[in-house]
């Protein structure tokens, strides 16, 4: 769609013409520039959905699941325009998920070492 509005700019010369069925043409710098305004306007709020499933499949079922539900509530405030509520939402999203991960470590850390102590300890006997 924008390479077309370019393509047509450059048909029309970068005046505003009449004759090429709009009643007023913008220069293309000024097109450009709204264009740069309007995309540095919109927050770049990452909603960590991947780390909520990851950690929810391989680590802490139900905090991974917390995670996920507040990486899901990211996407819908991004798409009603609720900027601060996305922010505080995706730093929910990244804590739960990361304290998922931790105790998903801590828990195969001390699961593998019972299964080698009680192992060894059995063979032993």
């Amino acid at each position: 769609m924008k390479s077309i509005i370019f393509e047509f700019l450059l048909d029309c010369n970068h005046h505003k013409y009449d004759n090429c069925g709009v009643k007023e043409i913008h220069y293309l710098s000024e097109i450009k520039f709204m264009e740069n305004n309007f995309q540095s306007t919109i927050p770049n709020i990452q909603n960590h959905l991947l780390l909520g499933v990851l950690t929810t499949l391989f680590c802490c079922l139900p905090l991974g699941i917390v995670s996920i539900i507040y990486a899901i509530q990211v996407n819908s405030a991004m798409a009603s325009g609720n900027y601060s509520v996305a922010q505080v939402a995706s730093e929910k999203a990244k804590y739960w998920g990361m304290l998922s991960l931790w105790i998903g470590i801590a828990l195969n850390v001390i699961g593998f070492i019972f299964y080698f102590i009680l192992g060894l300890v059995g063979v032993a006997i």
